[in-house]
């Protein structure tokens, strides 16, 4: 953009031409006055072209080129696991709508496994079946077998409280009313035979009478002794054997229930396993089936927005498509392989690369002005959004370079814009805006170690004048002490023998170069807001681009 530089005089200073300074990277607000030549015979050969210093506002902008990208895009990738190939594709650089095919991928793998995977599938839904069958029947028989074993260990129970309350009393009321009437009935014949003794000495009973009753006294001492032996056995042997016969009788139902338990334990978990194996199997084979069913609709890829088709094999970072030509019709696909990019042409954004010796000037927000190769009779405006975290690599052809990725928002309306994703841009960023600041043409300002100067002519000769040099643009400089508006300078370096030999004032120079130094500080946020300097040391108000954009050289 370039525009006059209107001339501000002051004295009289007096030129024969004004000539139009182009500015390039940004308006100015101000003027120069280059005069060739002087008021009196001097030709442009004997005397360098001058400038007015001027008060007045340039731009500080920063050239960089990049290329066009969406802001949004969305990549689809090859779900096919596996390799397959391309049967149908949509024409290249088409727009589509959320819903329609771009690429259909072969499925003749697919099928033949998915046909296989359902035989598979079949198999093991009838395994489960059975296996839950099996594990039906085993509870059922696990429940018979231990209702059986608790029953004999209810009977046994049983057994033994029948003997304790029943059988064994009895018995034993049995042999002690024996032992007794056995007894009573001794006693009963001894006195008895003692009778007939008597009877028997006084002749009045015969003798075989007398041994009759002798005989069943001798038969009653026999029961008696029978009944005595009886009573004692039970006691001593048959209760104790019989209360250890039933108690064992008892234990060992108990002991059945607990083989009967781990047994139904063991042969249930080994058909709960079984059944658990058969549900993971049938699983996996319903897993595998519906992979495959999802690989049989994915085959077909729809875009999921609307965009500009844009194939894999047109990106030019894509190593693969570089060595084997455009993605087509047949073209071998692998799986989660790139093939489409839809990117949202609705909003574009320009990538630059800018040098890291610049990065610390660029904030978002600044503005930027972008001229596209493809659209050269149109500047678009634009806003710097984001700046790269890390600095990228030149590569192996600069391998010391270090660029900072930016990225600038461009003003657009509506989708007729015709820019695409991948055409050249060249942005102007507009680091910060210089307002009535005391300036000269860039050209003008020279340097010696770290000393700023300008040449002032005295006659036919030029003096070596010292400045403090703020921002500069590609076209102007801003001054902030040394000189005054309205005083001229020379834009191109005198020849040696019509300069003025003296040194520079050392006291001047460091004030200078401290003024110079809190000036830029204070652009970079360093030190603390640098006060208006006075009009006669050239003093300038400076209006950043953005709150964050201020920069200074």
């Amino acid at each position: 953009m370039s525009s006059p530089i209107a001339s501000r005089r002051r004295g009289g200073i007096v030129a024969k031409s004004l000539v139009a300074l182009t500015v390039i990277g940004g308006a100015a607000w101000g003027g120069f006055v280059l005069l060739s030549g002087d008021a009196g015979e001097s030709t442009t050969e004997d005397r360098p072209d001058l400038a007015l210093v001027t008060i007045g506002g340039f731009e500080v902008i920063n050239v960089a080129s990049g290329e066009l990208e969406a802001r949004k895009q969305t990549e689809l990738r090859s779900p096919i696991e596996g390799r397959t190939t391309v049967t149908e594709i949509i024409s290249e650089g088409s727009f589509v709508k959320e819903g329609d095919v771009l690429v259909r991928l072969s499925t003749d793998e697919i099928e033949k496994q998915f046909d296989t995977e359902m035989l598979q599938l079949e198999a093991a839904k009838s395994a489960l079946i059975s296996a839950e069958n099996a594990l039906a029947i085993v509870i059922s028989d696990n429940e018979s077998a231990l209702s059986k074993a608790q029953l004999d260990l209810q009977l046994a129970e049983l057994e033994l409280k029948k003997w304790r309350e029943g059988d064994h009393p009895t018995r034993l009321l049995e042999l002690e009313t024996t032992l007794d009437a056995a007894q009573r009935q001794k006693d009963r014949l001894s006195d008895k035979l003692d009778r007939s003794k008597t009877l028997y000495e006084r002749e009045f009973l015969s003798s075989d009478e007398l041994r009759n009753d002798e005989i069943a006294y001798l038969r009653a001492e026999a029961d008696l002794e029978i009944a005595r032996v009886k009573l004692e056995t039970y006691t001593s042997i048959e209760v104790s054997k019989e209360r250890q016969r039933l108690e064992s009788d008892v234990e060992e139902k108990k002991k059945q229930i607990d083989r009967v338990k781990s047994k139904n334990a063991s042969g249930l978990a080994q058909k709960e396993a079984t059944l658990t194996n058969s549900r993971r199997t049938l699983a996996l084979r319903q897993e595998k089936v519906d992979k495959l069913n999802e690989q049989l609709e994915a085959a077909t890829i729809k875009a999921p927005t609307g965009g500009l088709v844009v194939y894999a094999s047109s990106v030019g970072n894509n190593w693969r498509w570089n060595n084997e030509g455009p993605l087509a019709v047949g073209s071998e696909v692998r799986h989660n392989e790139e093939l489409i990019v839809l990117p949202d042409t609705s909003e574009i954004m320009a990538a630059i690369k800018i040098h890291e010796s610049l990065i610390g000037r660029v904030r978002p927000g600044q503005t930027a002005r972008i001229k596209i190769d493809a659209r050269r009779d149109t500047v678009f405006t634009g806003t710097v959004e984001s700046i790269g975290i890390m600095a990228e690599s030149g590569g192996w052809r600069d391998p010391n370079l270090r660029e900072y990725e930016v990225k600038i928002a461009l003003d657009i309306e509506g989708s007729d814009h015709g820019l695409k994703p991948s055409m050249r841009a060249e942005a102007e960023v507009v680091l910060g805006t210089v307002e009535d600041a005391t300036i000269v043409p860039v050209q003008g300002v020279f340097t010696e170690g770290r000393t700023n100067y300008v040449y002032t002519p005295e006659g036919s000769n030029y003096r070596r004048v010292p400045v403090a040099v703020g921002r500069r643009s590609d076209a102007y400089a801003e001054v902030l002490g040394g000189i005054e508006e309205g005083l001229q300078i020379a834009l191109v370096a005198p020849s040696v023998n019509r300069v003025i030999e003296e040194e520079f004032d050392e006291e001047t120079v460091a004030q200078l170069q401290k003024t110079a130094m809190q000036a830029r500080m204070q652009a970079t946020g360093r030190g603390a807001p640098r006060a208006q300097p006075a009009a006669a040391t050239g003093g300038a108000k400076v209006v950043p681009s953005s709150a964050a954009g201020s920069a200074s050289e």
